[in-house]
């Protein structure tokens, strides 16, 4: 056996050991066996059950295993799309004096918006369903409308929840209007011009379709994609004298008084002042590590420059080379551009779905640094990123895949343990960790990965 599985074996032995897991076992001559185990030395799964009695397995002869069944389940329960609760921070309301109550059904992929109404814009009440948070300061609001058969879905910002506050909107239509772009100005601009505000259409657009609404300081700019939420242009402004402090969200005027209408809409995406505080103080930054191999780390405390980076794994402090790391993700990616990321393009991603190329230069607490031949050095705000490229994927015949129930997917070389704890070599990373704790599976005789 290697010196360093030895080492470790021997430094495990004094730990006491943690209570057995619930486990399923496919062994490579064909037979399966439920019940517990725990992790002994020397590369052993210790199993146990009514009908073998407790027996020594090594990892291996484990064609596949599967741990904390129950704690499986349960997480596999809650990547189901069925309505949830709404976010914390998100409310949803009837604005105005609707007949027909509306509502919401929120998943993990999509938002349902089920509103009556008649109306918006005009001198009378807004009639609509509202799906809304607070919002301070500048930021921007995204969404996609996948389908809709009510009159009007859209986005909103707003200043109050009362059926005559002012608003900026951007919104699609079932008609011929195609895309709306509406306002409603303060009181002395619409008694000046007789209207209530901004007022244009684009129609050839309809749905399916991206929207998006910016907000910096007293101006509001209202944005088209035509690439499926890739890149923006912005096609309007509207100034704004609001307090910081306002509401912004999806809202459906369903067009008829005795029935709801609905809209879905997908990849909603909000982010104001706060949210960038928060991420900025927060003292473990949950990063996804994705290395060149193919293995997937749920990271925190990432930090780096031109050579290294630096990340902690569970409880372990690991620095490793700038090159073996494909791509850090700063929060989820939309589909739409997971292909473009998986590309030999390197540089930045941002929240607001710009790319940037260049070469990492840096990754502290506070920012991103990229250098590039043509552009020279540029610095973007940690909080305002969403994936670094740095290299390409290669491919790997490591035969061992190794998950974590906290979404982790490691490959390996080779498996050793210690008592409760798997010790597993990652090709790029070297020896990792994983405790039999947050051990979700181990996956052998796999198909060369890229």
């Amino acid at each position: 056996m290697d010196m360093k599985w030895l080492f470790l074996a021997a430094f495990f032995s004094c730990v006491s050991l943690l209570e057995a897991a619930s486990v399923r076992l496919t062994l490579k001559d064909g037979a399966q066996l439920e019940g517990e185990s725990t992790l002994g030395a020397k590369a052993t799964l210790v199993f146990s059950n009514a009908t073998v009695g407790g027996t020594n397995i090594e990892l291996n002869s484990i064609r596949s295993a599967r741990f904390h069944l129950n704690v499986a389940a349960r997480d596999s329960n809650n990547l189901t799309e069925n309505p949830k609760a709404l976010p914390k921070g998100w409310t949803n309301t009837d604005i105005g004096p609707v007949t027909v109550p509306g509502g919401v059904q929120w998943t993990d992929e999509r938002i349902q918006v089920n509103g009556s109404g008649m109306r918006f814009w005009l001198p009378e009440p807004d009639e609509f369903q509202f799906v809304c948070r607070p919002f301070s300061g500048s930021g921007h609001l995204t969404a996609q409308i996948t389908n809709s058969e009510a009159a009007i879905a859209g986005i909103m910002f707003r200043e109050s929840l009362a059926p005559d506050s002012e608003f900026v909107a951007e919104a699609v239509t079932t008609s011929a209007d195609g895309l709306l772009i509406r306002s409603r100005r303060d009181r002395r601009y619409r008694e000046l011009v007789h209207a209530e505000g901004d007022y244009r259409n684009f129609n050839e657009i309809h749905p399916p379709c991206w929207l998006k609404l910016i907000r910096r300081d007293k101006r509001f700019s209202i944005c088209q994609s035509t690439d499926d939420g890739i890149s923006w242009q912005i096609i309007h402004e509207s100034p704004s004298d609001w307090e910081r402090t306002v509401y912004a969200g999806l809202f459906v005027v369903g067009g008829v008084t005795n029935a709801v209408k609905t809209a879905t809409f997908a990849n909603v995406q909000v982010e104001d002042e706060m949210d960038g505080r928060k991420l900025l103080t927060n003292k473990v930054s949950k990063v996804r590590l994705v290395v060149n191999d193919g293995s997937l780390l749920q990271a925190a405390e990432i930090s780096a420059d031109q050579t290294k980076i630096r990340f902690q794994f569970g409880d372990s402090n690991i620095t490793a080379s700038a090159l073996s790391v494909c791509r850090i993700e700063f929060g989820d990616i939309p589909k739409r551009i997971e292909r473009d990321l998986s590309s030999q393009r390197r540089g930045v991603l941002l929240k607001s779905g710009d790319f940037f190329e260049g070469d990492l230069s840096l990754i502290d607490r506070a920012q991103v640094k990229l250098s590039s031949i043509l552009f020279g050095t540029r610095t973007f705000p940690l909080d305002r990123v969403l994936a670094i490229t740095i290299a390409p994927p290669l491919a790997s015949s490591a035969p061992f895949l190794i998950r974590t129930l906290d979404g982790s997917a490691i490959v390996a070389r080779t498996l050793g343990s210690a008592p409760d704890i798997l010790l597993v070599d990652e090709p790029r990373l070297g020896l990792l960790m994983v405790p039999l704790a947050e051990l979700a599976a181990i996956e052998t005789d796999r198909a060369p990965r890229l």
